[in-house]
């Protein structure tokens, strides 16, 4: 598998680019949360008089921030998985045909999204409450579930295609 990514991406430089593009992005995301954010905390202060009122706050543009660069990640995994598919497939992908088909795919690639963040979060709660065994259980849990969401990518016309194939 390696081998063969190593083979397309040396076929495909371009597709780098992507990466590069979903770097900017999460800066983007990142400042257009937090700033704001900080802003608005700092010109009304703490809501409760200093009560918790900046933890609650914390957390929920933590939370959006999260699921944000979530989804962000996902959209350009998916448009790197397009990109790399289309290579294999004897085609010549491009930054822009790449981005296209992912955009094509945000009604499958949003709930994965929200699943892949549901996944982590539940993975990082279970993780803080465990011992050392549980901590190791969740890694491993974790790293089963990093291995085995990038093949089933909604962005895979192959898995697409089997399931309009299948009798209702």
């Amino acid at each position: 598998m390696a081998k063969v990514s190593w083979q397309v991406l040396r076929k495909d430089r371009e597709l780098l680019v992507i990466t590069v593009l979903s770097f900017a992005c999460s800066i983007v995301v990142l400042v257009g949360l937090w700033v704001p954010a900080i802003w608005l905390f700092d010109a009304s202060g703490p809501a409760d008089g200093g009560k918790g009122g900046m933890n609650q706050t914390l957390a929920l543009v933590g939370l959006a921030t999260a699921l944000a660069l979530t989804v962000v990640g996902v959209f350009f995994k998916g448009a790197l998985v397009s990109g790399a598919h289309e290579r294999l497939s004897g085609g010549d992908p491009t930054v822009r045909s790449s981005l296209r088909r992912a955009t094509s795919r945000l009604p499958a690639l949003l709930p994965w999204a929200v699943l892949t963040f549901a996944v982590g979060l539940i993975l990082a709660a279970l993780k803080e409450r465990a011992g050392r065994l549980g901590r190791f259980m969740t890694d491993m849990v974790g790293a089963a579930w990093g291995v085995r969401h990038v093949p089933g990518h909604p962005c895979d016309d192959r898995r697409r295609a089997r399931h309009r194939q299948r009798p209702r």
